[in-house]
């Protein structure tokens, strides 16, 4: 009972990020909107269905995780803000922590932290 109300709690954890993202977005983004939209669109239907993926498809993780990764930064990469986006490596790396091992999970942090500096300074410059 305990590990369904962390899950639970992760999720909603998850859930708020994505509205923050996507209340931010949608104001800072007038002009430029209906690519936001439909990016996001995509991650959070994508996040809806994970919980039923992982129970009903043992490969998910191996097409969830990389088409996630894609939509967060072709999210990062949409000018001129870079910055706020990245908060949606958070709810990945907490279901990377249930899905993978640690060392995996690691690893897959150690890469999510490596893209969004990539990511942060091509859209921010050096400085």
């Amino acid at each position: 009972m305990k590990r369904a109300r962390g899950y639970q709690g992760s999720y909603l954890i998850g859930f708020i990020i994505i509205g923050a993202v996507a209340l931010r977005d949608i104001i800072f983004y007038q002009s430029n909107l209906a690519p936001v939209i439909l990016l996001l669109s995509i991650y959070g239907l994508l996040y809806i269905l994970e919980p039923w993926l992982s129970s009903h498809i043992n490969w998910h993780k191996f097409l969830y995780f990389p088409a996630q990764t894609a939509v967060v930064i072709a999210l990062t990469n949409l000018r001129p803000f870079t910055d706020f986006s990245t908060l949606l490596y958070v709810p990945l790396c907490i279901q990377m922590v249930r899905v993978f091992s640690s060392r995996i999970s690691i690893f897959l942090m150690i890469f999510y932290i490596a893209l969004i500096a990539v990511n942060l300074m091509l859209g921010m410059g050096w400085l």
